[in-house]
């Protein structure tokens, strides 16, 4: 086996697309329809959930934001000092 080409593979097994049509013809389709649906819905679900965060993320800096103003307006850094 440790010598074993894709030539031989082919040979013993046959064409990869003839093994994958093979699967597909042999396989029940409501078990495909099942996993072609829990394939969306797990995938809207991490859309779901990386818009949340997303969101979230946006919400926090905003905040952060809002209260670095909020400290430089009430302790500035520089002081203008008018001597007359």
């Amino acid at each position: 086996m440790d010598d074993c080409t894709y030539e031989d593979i082919v040979e013993e097994m046959g064409e990869p697309k003839d093994i994958v049509a093979s699967y597909y013809e042999e396989v029940d389709s409501q078990y495909l329809i099942k996993k072609m649906n829990t394939r969306r819905l797990v995938k809207w679900f991490g859309m779901i959930i990386t818009i949340i965060i997303l969101i979230t993320c946006l919400i926090f800096a905003y905040e952060i934001h809002k209260a670095r103003i909020a400290i430089e307006e009430e302790y500035p850094l520089q002081f203008e000092e008018v001597i007359e």
